[in-house]
């Protein structure tokens, strides 16, 4: 059980101000029902004007921005959104203290599934385990499998101190010629440095290909399964049991089979 002091990093560009107004409210909510001490916005300094200033000031909300020269690109690569996303999140987070627990949101397109996993996860109760990272998954698909670590990135909680483990700028830079999505990355990090099986994976395979083969094939047509398909979802598994918590957004298309997921 959760007994940490609550904080919200609520990061990225602010695409639309309706929907991120909406979200910030939502939010606020939970600090009003004392779930949360404390919420931090981490935007990019373009995004910031006159006017959010006074309203962050009137919700007694702490707002921090970075530099838009960073990494700055009309047509960025997955690793680079991911470095750019995760250097937001990455400064929002220092102001949170070194032992609170930590809601990290999206600042677009994380409204509804924020309201279904603070459902989900009875915050009031606070049901979530303080020692492991709580993820997302909406629905089991084969890149849950074939692209381990891929959870959703719009909201996931954990310690201040846990995040800091697993959100490494670094792992762009080992991927990055490499077929992941930026979901991914947000959480495979330490595990490229800790696990050879999942390294070699990732660095090795082009997953999108092999998913797309064996979709095509069919998984009951190729006879037994590659060995090292194996032996990389037996450490997936192990470490996805050890670390995280996996919250269900959807509970009745997350129950699906493995063989179902990965021939859909």
């Amino acid at each position: 059980m959760v007994t940490q002091r609550g904080y919200a990093v609520v990061s990225g560009e602010i695409r639309d101000e309706f929907d991120f107004l909406a979200t910030l409210a939502k939010v606020a909510s939970l600090r009003d029902s004392g779930f949360l001490s404390g919420i931090i916005v981490s935007t990019w300094d373009s995004q910031v004007d006159d006017s959010l200033i006074e309203q962050m000031k009137a919700l007694e909300i702490s707002l921090v921005h970075h530099p838009d020269s960073f990494l700055s690109s009309s047509a960025p690569s997955e690793q680079a959104v991911y470095l750019r996303q995760a250097k937001l999140f990455l400064n929002g987070l220092r102001l949170v203290p070194d032992n609170g627990y930590v809601l990290r949101v999206r600042t677009d397109r994380a409204l509804d599934e924020l309201g279904m996993a603070l459902r989900a996860t009875t915050l009031n109760g606070s049901s979530l385990p303080p020692d492991k990272v709580s993820v997302h998954i909406g629905e089991v698909q084969a890149r849950n499998f074939t692209m381990p670590f891929f959870f959703s990135d719009f909201t996931f909680f954990g310690t201040k101190r846990l995040l800091q483990r697993m959100v490494l700028l670094e792992s762009s830079h080992h991927l990055l010629d490499r077929h992941i999505v930026t979901n991914a990355m947000w959480f495979v990090g330490p595990y490229l440095h800790e696990m050879s099986i999942i390294r070699d994976w990732y660095y090795y395979v082009d997953v999108w290909a092999f998913q797309s083969a064996m979709a095509k094939a069919g998984w009951q047509q190729t006879g037994e399964w590659p060995r090292i398909f194996i032996e990389v979802l037996a450490e997936y598994l192990v470490t996805l049991e050890r670390d995280f918590f996996v919250i269900p957004t959807n509970p009745a298309k997350t129950d699906s089979t493995l063989e179902h997921s990965l021939s859909s």
